[in-house]
């Protein structure tokens, strides 16, 4: 870091100073010192001015995941669809009003999937993941695909059986709860819910 200022300091002084080449001011020894003592000040003078820090996006922290999931996302076991998004961190994309019926789902994109650069209907990159509440416990997982331009899905893999699925836990359930997950299983929306 302080050779790094040093050659920035040379580089001003060259132009301060309007050196023809570099080779002159690096062959003349009192030049050296000279930059070498105006680079020393410079990034004395430099230790003076307030850090500048650049803020980073808003993102989620853990504490409001809080405020804004329904159940703990902990608390959701995933029993079927062949995927696991225990470790996806809460994001941006936000959901809300789930309302499940028999034969499908619907909800409310409230902020959507463009902010982990999904185009609108780019569905390859997002997983739609149901949750059952049954005997106290929260099972589920990936059902299908998902994108910003669908809000509703339909409950042809549950009811096929698609990788562990039980139609009996679907119809038997307390409760529902849905999250939105991404592909690689790193990102995820908040948690909603709908009781029976």
């Amino acid at each position: 870091m302080k050779n790094k200022s040093i050659m920035m300091a040379v580089m001003a002084a060259m132009m301060l100073t309007g050196c023809a080449t570099i080779n002159a001011i690096l062959s003349d020894d009192a030049a050296m010192a000279e930059l070498d003592a105006m680079a020393q000040k410079w990034a004395e003078k430099a230790k003076e001015l307030p850090e500048v820090i650049t803020p980073e996006p808003d993102k989620p922290t853990d504490k409001e995941s809080l405020t804004v999931d329904a159940i703990p996302f902990s608390s959701l076991q995933w029993t079927c669809g062949g995927f696991s998004g225990s470790g996806a961190k809460l994001d941006v994309p936000r959901i809300s009003n789930l309302s499940v019926k028999s034969n499908g789902m619907s909800i409310k994109w409230d902020v959507d999937l463009r902010s982990w650069g999904l185009s609108h209907d780019e569905w390859r990159g997002a997983l739609a993941c149901l949750f059952c509440k049954v005997d106290g416990q929260w099972k589920g997982g990936k059902f299908d695909w998902i994108s910003s331009s669908r809000s509703t899905r339909d409950f042809a893999n549950i009811r096929d059986g698609y990788n562990g699925w039980s139609q009996s836990d679907f119809d038997r359930a307390e409760a529902y709860a849905f999250v939105v997950v991404s592909e690689n299983g790193k990102r995820r929306s908040n948690v909603i819910t709908q009781g029976k």
